[in-house]
């Protein structure tokens, strides 16, 4: 296989700091593979993702030692313009990634700079939009979008870009659990289809790990475990760094395989286990009507931001003292 992502020796401490976002990176990344990189806040993960589409060392100050190869080109010797091409990515605030005034042009803003023929531009724009959700918001303007319709703009303009490898930091972390279910698909599906590397920084582990075939765990700038799925899983957790999902957890404990990960095979497993017979699903637990007077009251109440599109229409609402309430809709419902 050709290897699309090199790490050499690779440390980088930031201007101004005293320790290393990275030390000692030495990492070989084979192209189409499809991985996660975790590990706690500050490790090292977004530096690790910044030295490969060359924001490190070409746009944060720093001292950057070791050799980044994307491609068989050097990082430190590469333009960033150069590199976009290759490197597609996602950052952890999507609302830093938009410049243009519409979600249309945000989209085509990409192949653009690319020289892509226009009738191409146009067809990658609404492709990308119908494939996250966008469709019908092509006029609208990128900052006015919830969070989650942003990290959705974000993706769609990469996706329509085309590009040779995939980077998305915590590209989950703004979605509702149906955005998070339909986006990873996406990705996942355009990165099989394409044979494109794809690298995917999360913390949502239950959410990602049936999907990838390699974790890598960054803690303190350093590579603590590069394997596969099931090896990492059967490993244990590393404490205060890594945390397998609850369901590995309690399958492990049970002298079960930790690496399941999905409920259905738990529950396959588990009789299999113990010679259980049909389970049934558990009955619901029993609701009682709310009494007294509501504390808080919402009568036909309607808003919209600055003559967009309504965000709440015709809303009435009760709530009582104690109650417990959650609140649920897709990302942009309100």
């Amino acid at each position: 296989m050709e290897t699309d992502i090199e790490f050499q020796n690779v440390s980088f401490q930031y201007e101004g700091s005293t320790t290393f976002a990275l030390q000692d990176i030495n990492l070989s990344l084979q192209r189409g593979e499809i991985v996660l990189i975790t590990g706690p806040a500050g490790s090292g993960k977004t530096t690790l993702c910044s030295c490969i589409n060359g924001i490190v060392p070409h746009y944060h100050n720093g001292e950057l030692t070791g050799e980044v190869l994307v491609r068989g080109h050097h990082v430190k010797r590469a333009r960033i313009g150069g590199l976009a091409s290759l490197v597609g990515m996602v950052f952890q605030d999507p609302e830093s990634q938009l410049v243009t005034a519409s979600v249309a042009d945000e989209v085509a803003f990409g192949p653009e700079n690319l020289g892509i023929p226009r009738e191409e531009i146009q067809r990658r724009v609404t492709e990308a939009l119908e494939a996250t959700r966008l469709g019908g918001y092509e006029d609208r303007e990128p900052h006015s979008l919830s969070g989650g319709e942003q990290q959705a703009c974000v993706i769609a303009a990469i996706y329509a870009m085309h590009p040779e490898i995939y980077v998305m930091d915590e590209p989950l972390a703004n979605l509702d659990p149906a955005g998070k279910a339909h986006v990873l698909k996406l990705v996942i599906e355009v990165a099989r289809q394409r044979g494109k590397t794809l690298i995917l920084v999360e913390h949502a582990l239950e959410d990602v790990l049936p999907f990838v075939e390699r974790v890598i765990v960054l803690d303190k700038g350093r590579i603590v475990r590069d394997d596969t799925v099931a090896n990492v899983l059967t490993a244990g957790d590393i404490p205060h760094v890594f945390t397998r999902p609850a369901l590995s957890r309690l399958a492990d404990s049970m002298d079960l395989s930790p690496t399941l990960l999905h409920p259905d095979e738990f529950h396959q497993a588990l009789a299999e286990r113990y010679r259980l017979g049909s389970m049934a699903a558990p009955s619901p637990s029993n609701t009682t009507t709310p009494t007294g007077e509501p504390i808080i009251t919402i009568q036909a109440v309607s808003y919209a931001y600055e003559r967009e599109k309504k965000a709440l229409d015709g809303v009435s609402l009760d709530i009582h003292d104690g109650e417990l309430v959650a609140i649920l809709g897709r990302n942009g419902s309100g």
